[in-house]
């Protein structure tokens, strides 16, 4: 198996600042679309478009401004995969 020069630095900077190898592979692979984390939000963000949806339909303007919110947290938390 070979490591990459960037993440052999990664991982030295991470044991320097004290954290641990675990620590450092579950930030790691949180960080993936492959991840649970990753498709725990895609889920979050289906719900919450069929949220908004149904608010939208049964003039719910106080849920529908809560919903809205999240889902703006949910896809900014997204983005970051990309």
């Amino acid at each position: 198996m070979m490591i990459h020069n960037e993440w052999l630095l990664l991982v030295v900077e991470a044991k320097r600042i004290g954290v641990t190898l675990d620590e450092f592979r579950e930030f790691v692979c949180n960080r993936t679309p492959d991840s649970p984390y990753f498709k725990r939000l895609i889920r979050q963000k289906e719900a919450l478009e069929y949220l908004i949806e149904n608010d939208r339909e049964d003039g719910k303007e106080k849920d529908l401004k809560i919903h809205e919110q999240a889902l703006e947290d949910v896809l900014r938390e997204i983005r970051k995969f990309r």
